[in-house]
């Protein structure tokens, strides 16, 4: 699963690395509805990945999320490096 938002300039070259390397993700825009915000505002209070981003200035998208771990983007070169550790799982369709 990635949330992102349509606002964030990250999310359109995190779409485009996934989209390249055939990794199956479910996107989730978090400023589509309330819905999508609640789920990931939930995830986020949760999440170890924000331990230093709660409270910042930061929202924290894109955020890849597999097997329940997320990951928070910190630019291309970062996520192709999330990919490439993740392997085959990375290749995985999400529910």
């Amino acid at each position: 699963m990635l949330f992102g938002s349509s606002h964030c300039p990250d999310n359109g070259p995190a779409t485009d690395i996934l989209d390249e390397r055939n990794v199956e993700y479910t996107y989730i825009d978090i400023t589509s509805d309330m819905p999508s915000l609640k789920m990931f505002l939930k995830m986020r209070d949760k999440s170890p990945a924000y331990a230093e981003l709660r409270g910042g200035d930061t929202i924290g998208i894109p955020c890849l999320q597999v097997d329940d771990v997320e990951y928070v983007i910190d630019g291309p070169e970062h996520l192709e490096r999330i990919i490439n550790g993740l392997g085959a799982r990375a290749s995985r369709p999400h529910q």
